[in-house]
């Protein structure tokens, strides 16, 4: 069997310069205008700005701006470079409070049930973590583990 003939490929030329013929007044005419480094022309400039305009959304009114105590108004607050009010700063904590839950119940994770160690230093712990008051018997654990602590850091200073 006798291979297959190898054709050769012609090199392409251009009988016409099509970019040449583009028309001022169409968004065509304002990129032949941008290649070539030119300022285009206003006939040019009003096509381009009607091109563009079909792809901005229509008929769109500006959005209600969220009052303080939101999420909303507290990025609004970063983002402006200010310091957000309390409001804000709750609202943000509530918001990511209810985000985290519906993640964990979304995901399947019970919330913490588990419960605390009390008289002990992880007891002490866990009712920081949660914000809540810390009992009495985690207290005075917490101080004597504080005070033993103390007392080694000033043997160590007087050893050494």
């Amino acid at each position: 069997m006798k291979p297959a003939p190898v054709k050769k490929k012609r090199p392409v030329t251009r009988t016409s310069t099509r970019r040449s013929e583009v028309q001022c007044g169409t968004n065509g005419g304002f990129q032949r205008h941008y290649r070539q480094g030119e300022e285009a022309c206003e006939p040019c400039k009003e096509a381009k700005r009607e091109y563009n305009r079909g792809y901005r959304p229509k008929n769109t009114t500006p959005r209600e701006l969220k009052p303080c105590g939101t999420r909303a108004a507290y990025q609004r607050h970063k983002l402006a470079g200010e310091e957000p009010c309390e409001a804000c700063r709750i609202g943000n904590r509530e918001d990511s409070r209810r985000r985290q839950e519906r993640q964990r119940r979304d995901a399947g994770i019970q919330p913490h049930v588990k419960p605390r160690e009390h008289g002990t230093r992880r007891g002490y712990r866990q009712h920081k973590k949660y914000g809540e008051p810390v009992c009495a018997e985690c207290l005075d654990e917490y101080n004597r583990l504080q005070r033993e602590y103390r007392q080694t850091v000033r043997e160590r200073r007087t050893a050494g």
